[in-house]
């Protein structure tokens, strides 16, 4: 989320500076001002800092730089509110963290597990030979390593025979037949 925000950020910035001769501060204002939009809406974009270019007068039409800056602003409209939305997400990510007391990378790392443990069950699902290969998959040869450890010596052989035999069918190329060192 903050990854986000910080972009939806510098968008606004990017947008401010067709608008605006100091964007960082026109963006600083924009986002701190709620009924912001509406005001860009009605015309009052120079509220929030001076506009790029020459303004009309009673007897000038406005230089190109300003009608550019005129033109601009209803993008920097949609580009504010785009921010707004990031920083409520922002907020109700952290509020949603807080109230089950978990840190965002955590919450995105359990969230990463679940995901990974779906995939092995849609992969199980799928049948005997996927569940094979994913079961192999998620054990990995340390898994194996220990898992025929576990067994009593006489199995260690026809078992590293077997799992070499399953990677062989199944092409994994895994390297998870094992030699324990006998």
């Amino acid at each position: 989320m903050a990854q986000r925000l910080a972009e939806a950020r510098a968008t606004l910035e990017r947008t401010a500076a067709r608008v605006y001769t100091d964007p960082a501060q026109a963006a600083a204002r924009l986002a701190a001002d709620p009924r912001a939009e509406a005001r860009l809406e009605a015309g009052q974009a120079q509220a929030y800092g001076q506009l790029h270019g020459r303004p009309a007068t009673l007897f000038l039409r406005p230089d190109a730089a300003r009608e550019r800056a005129d033109q601009a602003v209803p993008g920097l409209r949609v580009t504010l509110s785009n921010h707004r939305r990031a920083e409520q997400d922002a907020v109700q990510a952290r509020s949603i963290a807080n109230s089950i007391g978990e840190t965002l990378p955590s919450l995105r790392d359990q969230l990463s597990q679940v995901n990974r443990t779906l995939d092995r069950l849609e992969q199980a699902m799928a049948g005997p030979e996927k569940a094979l290969e994913s079961a192999i998959r998620g054990l990995g040869t340390d898994g194996a390593r220990h898992a025929l450890a576990a067994l009593p010596r006489a199995l260690h052989l026809p078992v590293d025979l077997a799992i070499r035999e399953v990677e062989k069918a199944l092409d994994l190329g895994l390297g998870l037949g094992l030699s324990l060192g006998r």
